[in-house]
């Protein structure tokens, strides 16, 4: 408690010229004479404040003091800016006055060496607005009702307990307790239409501190030829490649039997061959056919 009371009083000092010491007395619930001690206790910790009697006076900082002469190392610092500049760029748009009152504590402006961006290239319109009402439900603990699209292509109506909004595998989700299942469950924000905050009010609710990954899907070997005009996207979905003398690209080992493996497969078009398993390339050729059929009844 008293820890967080210093912090405090250094920064309020470095937003003010001067606070007079009933004020932080009066802010803390503690005696002006705690208050006193509280400046003793930050002098002998290497921080410069002052206090003048009379009218007019107070507690100040010395001028142009800054927070990078306490503890905190310079590696220390950045990795909290960093952290922050990551945490602002969640959501873009939302107000970053919390990192920019940090800049100013430790001092002179850091390079700016870093960029995060948890967008995508195909802006996904209201997302964002999906998101601001998502974190008011869950710090007001407010029941949400939406529609959410499931695998089986049905939207069914959900009422959830929101508790944690969750980053994944390049997509938000949001932690709730699910009425309907009684249970803990992810849903997609992408996936969620309709959303609506009720009036209700849920009791308290601590959230799995971390749920376990789900299970590594099964692995295939396979062999798979690309067409070289196609590298980046080889390298993308599968991490590695082998250059042939031809030019060509080869994918050859164990990958995760994904369900949209064929899909993936099939949107190289011409540009990939599958040669192995056999199964695969059966599945394939079938895809391929009813797609074919679809477009023929169309003529």
């Amino acid at each position: 408690m008293q820890e967080s009371r210093l912090f405090e009083m250094v920064y309020r000092l470095l937003e003010r010229e001067s606070i007079p010491a009933r004020e932080f007395a009066e802010r803390f619930g503690v005696s002006v004479r705690t208050v006193y001690r509280d400046v003793d206790r930050l002098s002998l910790a290497g921080i410069p404040v002052c206090m003048t009697q009379g009218q007019g006076g107070g507690i100040s900082l010395l001028a142009g003091w800054r927070l990078d002469r306490t503890a905190l190392t310079q590696e220390e610092r950045r990795q909290i800016l960093a952290a922050l500049q990551a945490l602002r760029e969640t959501v873009p748009g939302e107000p970053d006055e919390g990192l920019g009152k940090l800049r100013a504590f430790f001092g002179p402006e850091e390079p700016d060496w870093l960029e995060v961006d948890f967008g995508t290239w195909t802006p996904r319109p209201g997302e964002q607005a999906l998101f601001s009402v998502l974190k008011t439900a869950i710090l007001q603990r407010r029941i949400v009702t939406f529609l959410y699209a499931g695998h089986r292509g049905s939207a069914e109506r959900r009422i959830a307990e929101p508790l944690r909004l969750v980053y994944r595998s390049n997509s938000w989700y949001l932690l709730a307790w699910c009425r309907a299942r009684q249970d803990t469950r992810f849903f997609r924000l992408s996936r969620m239409r309709d959303l609506v905050i009720t009036r209700e009010i849920f009791p308290p609710r601590t959230p799995p501190a971390r749920e376990e990954p789900p299970p590594a899907p099964q692995e295939i070997s396979v062999l798979l030829r690309f067409d070289p005009r196609v590298e980046s996207r080889v390298l993308d979905d599968f991490g590695d490649a082998l250059r042939e003398e031809d030019g060509s690209l080869t994918v050859r080992g164990p990958i995760p039997r994904l369900p949209w493996l064929v899909q993936l497969l099939l949107g190289y078009g011409s540009a990939c061959r599958v040669e192995e398993p056999e199964w695969l390339r059966t599945a394939l050729r079938e895809e391929l056919r009813r797609t074919l059929a679809f477009y023929e009844t169309e003529e």
